[in-house]
């Protein structure tokens, strides 16, 4: 926590300098808590492209921490990812969700849609690590669902240019039991809902 409070100290200055501030004060009252739950303001925004391909040459060129063949963490970032500690996570991320059509991402890979998600590369891709591989992975590191966050856009998406549709689906298909009452979690037999999951509005 030491190391927090430092490192947010630090970009403090660095924001003050950047305006022009030449002085830069900071008091710290180490004594007084104001939220006794701070550890949950240190999640994450967990990149929804992790498992992309970065080009189309020959063998594997991960954009992030998911190979792109199967969805699994990179090998080699394993050891690191089973350390980590996440107290909350968002998805698809920030910018990600611009252009993201959650429901291309969900199901089995064979019947997933293409979709360009990147300004890094021009490729339509299929994503092995999708919606509900994150939400699997949620699960696995003991994320409470109250603390997972989904993040929808106020723009036109890939196949859907109404984004409130596209936003109510969503939240649906997060809540909804398989009973029926959403055809796409009863087409894919997903047995319960995900999560009673809060919605930040990304714009």
């Amino acid at each position: 926590m030491k190391n927090l409070l430092l490192l947010a100290l630090f970009f403090q200055c660095v924001n003050s300098t950047l305006i022009g501030q030449t002085t830069c004060n900071i008091s710290v009252n180490t004594s007084t808590i104001i939220n006794p739950k701070s550890s949950n303001l240190l999640g994450v925004s967990y990149d929804g492209r992790s498992s992309m391909d970065f080009d189309p040459s020959p063998g594997v060129n991960a954009i992030g921490y998911h190979n792109p063949s199967n969805g699994a963490i990179i090998t080699e970032l394993q050891p690191v990812f089973n350390r980590i500690k996440i107290g909350g996570a968002r998805y698809p991320g920030n910018l990600v969700s611009y252009n993201w059509n959650w429901s291309y991402t969900i199901g089995p890979f064979s019947g997933r849609t293409a979709q360009q998600i990147s300004t890094a590369t021009s490729l339509n891709q299929k994503l092995q690590f999708g919606f509900d591989e994150f939400m699997a992975m949620t699960a696995t590191k003991g994320i409470p669902s109250s603390e997972v966050q989904i993040m929808i856009n106020i723009y036109p998406s890939q196949g859907q240019s109404n984004p409130a549709i596209l936003a109510a689906d969503w939240v649906e298909y997060c809540n909804a039991l398989n009973d029926g009452s959403n055809p796409r979690r009863n087409r894919l037999g997903l047995p319960s809902c995900y999560v009673r999951t809060p919605c930040a509005l990304q714009y």
